[in-house]
């Protein structure tokens, strides 16, 4: 972008500036939507595992595997 705005500024050409400058800012305007959408996204996983009740949740428990069987189960 710098590369055309100075060759546009030193020639006197505006369109090129223009160009660039409008260019970067669209760049800049689908990067801020791809961050929104992926902020969206974690959000509702966010919500989504607040209403998740643990307290049904079965309790697991913990042993040690010895030969591809479970020995002391705590």
């Amino acid at each position: 972008m710098f590369d055309y705005a100075k060759r546009g500024i030193l020639n006197g050409n505006i369109d090129v500036v223009t160009e660039a400058v409008l260019g970067a800012a669209r760049g800049a305007v689908e990067v801020c939507f791809d961050l929104v959408g992926v902020m969206a996204l974690w959000y509702g996983f966010a919500a989504g595992g607040e209403e998740y009740d643990t307290s049904e949740v079965p309790e697991v428990k913990v042993g040690e595997v010895q030969n591809g069987k479970c020995v002391n189960v705590v």
